[in-house]
């Protein structure tokens, strides 16, 4: 199973790669307004940050199909205590890893790439 982008973009970060986000305009598991002004921010200030926010997608947007599912046992989202929603968006997944492949491709060059099975 490919890495989800969200752990793939960690491990970027933590490689001291130039940072990229992807946020989902509905995500009620954390907010993204707030990370979209940071980022906005960081880009002012001659940071290297790409920001995409994906109109009409929820948290988990980049993880395999299958219908969208409100997981009740996650207490912190953005209305507390109601818990979370999770739904696929291949459109916005295929885009966010096209996205990732011409970063990954201008970091690290061709020849250091290798096709993940999907």
């Amino acid at each position: 199973m490919p890495l989800m982008l969200s752990a793939l973009l960690f491990l970027l970060q933590l490689c001291g790669f130039a940072r990229i986000q992807k946020f989902c305009a509905l995500d009620d598991w954390s907010a993204p307004q707030p990370c979209i002004d940071l980022a906005g921010k960081l880009a002012a200030a001659g940071a290297p940050v790409t920001i995409t926010v994906y109109p009409g997608t929820y948290h988990g947007f980049d993880g395999p199909g299958g219908p969208a599912r409100v997981r009740l046992e996650v207490p912190n989202g953005v209305n507390r205590g109601k818990g979370v929603t999770v739904a696929a968006n291949p459109e916005a997944r295929d885009d966010a890893y096209a996205k990732l492949k011409l970063f990954l491709r201008a970091q690290l060059g061709e020849s250091q790439l290798v096709s993940a099975p999907r």
